[in-house]
C-alpha cells in the first residue's frame, strides 16, 4: 500500500508551515492543491481496492495520525481556519474519517482544534434555532435546562473545551436530528425532543431525572395492577445513531439500562409493599440505624461499595434492605425508590462530600492502627 502521496503532502505542508502567517505564492498554492488531490485519490483507491478491512483500517488510522499531528502543529503556529493549508487538511480529514467509519473511531481521539471549530461553526445556525425554541413555557423546564446546557457547553468545543472525536460526532448527529424541531406545532415540541433524545441514548443525568419524574406522574394516575404492567412491559425504542457515536456520556450506562434498573427497583418495591406491611405487624420492631448522612450521600456510598464488589445483593434488594434498616439525619423513613433515584443521579457535589468522608475514615484508621506512620506524617507536614 504505499504512503508516498501522504508523505509528500505532510512534507510539503511542513515546509510551508509559515504559510499560516504569510500568504502562499500562486505556484505554491497550485502545488499544494495538486499534492492534496493526489493524497485524496490514493485514499479513494484504497477504499475501492478490496483490501481486507483490518488492513484498510490500519492504513486509514495511520493517515489520520499523520494528518492530526500536522493539524496540531499548524494550530500552534497560528489558528487561522482560513489558511489554504487548513482547507486541504479538512478535505483530507473528511475522507480519512469516512474511510475509517464512525463505529471504528478510536474512543479517546482528539482531533486538531481547527477541525473541531469547523464542525461546530457549521452547526451554529441550527443550535441557535433549537436554543430559541427551548425558551418556551410549553417545554418542561427540566428538559429545556439539561438540553440547552449541553448545547451551550458544546459551543465551546475547539476553543476552551477539548472533546473527543466521538463526542463531537455525537453532538453533530444529535443537532441534525433535532433540527426539525421548529417544524412541529409548539404544543408537540416537547414530545418530539423527548422521543429523539431517548432514541439517541442521551444519558444525561438531568434528562434521566426528567424522564423519571414524568413517569412517576403518569404512574400515579394508574391502579396498582396497571402500574406494575406498565413498568414491566415498557419496550425500549430503537437507537438511531451509529454504534460508534451513540451515547452522550460513554462512561455511564446507556439510558435504557438506567431506566430499566430504576423501573425494576420501583416495580419490586410496589410488589412487596403489602408483604412488608404484613411482616411488620408480626415482627417486633427493630430500631433503624441513624446515619449522619443525607439520602444522596448514602446512595453514593452504596454505589461505591456495590461497584467495588463489597456488596453481593442485587440492586433492588440493596435498596429495600438499606431503606428498611437505615434512617438519615432528616428522614425517619427512606423509600427504596428515593434511594434508587439518587443512586442513578449522583451529582459531583455529592460525590465530593462522600470522597471527603472516606478520606477522613482512612486518616482515622491510620492514626488508630498505624501510629508511627501518622507521627511521621505529622512531623513531615509540621510548620
Amino acid at each position: 500500500m504505499g504512503d508516498r502521496p501522504l508523505q509528500r503532502f505532510i512534507g510539503m505542508a511542513g515546509s510551508l508551515a509559515d504559510a499560516v502567517v504569510k500568504p502562499l505564492s500562486p505556484d505554491q498554492l497550485v502545488e499544494l492543491k495538486a499534492t492534496g488531490a493526489a493524497v485524496c485519490r490514493d485514499f479513494e483507491n484504497m477504499l475501492l481496492s478490496g483490501v481486507a478491512n483490518d488492513s484498510l483500517e490500519r492504513y486509514f488510522c495511520y493517515g489520520l495520525g499523520q494528518v492530526n499531528a500536522l493539524g496540531f502543529r499548524l494550530e500552534g503556529l497560528a489558528p487561522d481556519a482560513g489558511c489554504p493549508l487548513f482547507a486541504e487538511l479538512y478535505a483530507l480529514t473528511d475522507l480519512i474519517l469516512l474511510g475509517i467509519g464512525p463505529e471504528r473511531l478510536p474512543d479517546e481521539l482528539n482531533l486538531y482544534p481547527a477541525y473541531t471549530r469547523r464542525v461546530v461553526a457549521g452547526l451554529e445556525g441550527a443550535v441557535g434555532v433549537i436554543l430559541d425554541a427551548l425558551d418556551s413555557k410549553l417545554i418542561d423546564p427540566a428538559l429545556a435546562e439539561c438540553l440547552s446546557g449541553y448545547l451551550k457547553h458544546m459551543r465551546g468545543a475547539g476553543l476552551l473545551l477539548q472533546v473527543t472525536l466521538k463526542d463531537l460526532f455525537y453532538f453533530r448527529d444529535l443537532v441534525r436530528l433535532l433540527s426539525p424541531l421548529t417544524g412541529h406545532p409548539e404544543a408537540e415540541r416537547e414530545t418530539f425532543l423527548r422521543e429523539q433524545l431517548i432514541r439517541c441514548d442521551f444519558n444525561h443525568l438531568g434528562f434521566l431525572y426528567y424522564l423519571q419524574t414524568r413517569e412517576r406522574q403518569e404512574l400515579g394516575r394508574l391502579t396498582p395492577e396497571e402500574r406494575l404492567a406498565r413498568l414491566r412491559d415498557t419496550p425500549a425504542p430503537p437507537l438511531v445513531l451509529p454504534q460508534g457515536s451513540r451515547r452522550y456520556d460513554r462512561s455511564w450506562p446507556g439510558l435504557q439500562t438506567m431506566l430499566a434498573g430504576w423501573r425494576q427497583a420501583l416495580a419490586e418495591e410496589w410488589t412487596t409493599v403489602t408483604e412488608v406491611s404484613a411482616a411488620a405487624v408480626e415482627t417486633p420492631s427493630i430500631p433503624k440505624i441513624a446515619l449522619n448522612l443525607s439520602v444522596a450521600h448514602l446512595a453514593c456510598l452504596l454505589r461505591v461499595l456495590q461497584e467495588e464488589g463489597l456488596l453481593t445483593l442485587s440492586l433492588s434488594d440493596l435498596f429495600k434492605t438499606a431503606a428498611g434498616h437505615f434512617r438519615t439525619r432528616r428522614q425517619e423513613t427512606i423509600s427504596a425508590g428515593s434511594l434508587s433515584k439518587e443512586y442513578y443521579s449522583t451529582s459531583q457535589f455529592t460525590a465530593a462530600r462522600v470522597r471527603d468522608l472516606l478520606l477522613k475514615l482512612a486518616k482515622r484508621i491510620t492514626v488508630r492502627y498505624f501510629p508511627v506512620m501518622a507521627a511521621v506524617y505529622c512531623l513531615a507536614h509540621a510548620g
